[in-house]
């Protein structure tokens, strides 16, 4: 697998079109405007064609079994410089759906719309991603790590979050990560 840069731009405009399709986090960070610094970035397989590279929406540029393995490492290193949280819409599920009463992933209730989350410590990125790949059906729609606790942040399995949730994940944001190149691997913005 490569890791490879996206340019700033195109990736910003992807990342901004599916926070456009979450809800009450998404719009909070979408708010919030951070992408003008950060990077981007993603990973391929090595023998990808240039070509599929410019076309986000198309497959056949990653194994899923690495792209998991690589967004480990990217939690496990976010970790290790102070993230406290993963936090995933869940943009299937709400909050009466009966399967999630027996779930083990914690989940949070924004209204109706269902937010789960993982608390992130230095070599539980796996148990992080595998969170992620179970709310998201498959892959993250949106997911944000912050550099708060889900304590710190009012979260309470199968309770309301608090009123401010969002602006508080908005403010204590340091990735936003997105599902790309059709839904094979990830998009990740990490603040500078």
């Amino acid at each position: 697998m490569t890791v490879i840069e996206i340019g700033h731009e195109e990736a910003r405009s992807w990342t901004e079109r599916w926070l456009g399709a979450g809800h009450a986090v998404s719009a909070a960070v979408l708010a919030d405007a951070p992408f003008g610094e950060g990077r981007f970035h993603t990973c391929v397989a090595d023998d990808v064609p240039p070509e599929r590279l410019a076309r986000f929406e198309e497959g056949d540029v990653a194994g899923t079994k690495e792209a998991r393995e690589w967004l480990a490492r990217i939690l496990d290193g976010l970790a290790a410089a102070g993230a406290g949280c993963l936090i995933v819409e869940d943009d299937l599920t709400s909050s009466t759906h009966l399967a999630l009463h027996h779930d083990d992933i914690p989940s949070a209730f924004i209204g109706d719309r269902v937010v789960a989350w993982s608390g992130l410590s230095p070599g539980n990125g796996a148990a992080a991603v595998e969170a992620v790949m179970y709310v998201g059906s498959g892959y993250p729609r949106n997911a944000f790590v912050v550099g708060r606790s889900p304590e710190q942040l009012g979260l309470a399995d199968r309770r309301q979050a608090p009123e401010q949730f969002p602006g508080e994940v908005a403010k204590s944001l340091l990735a936003v990560i997105v599902a790309i190149f059709d839904a094979e691997t990830y998009l990740v913005w990490e603040r500078s």
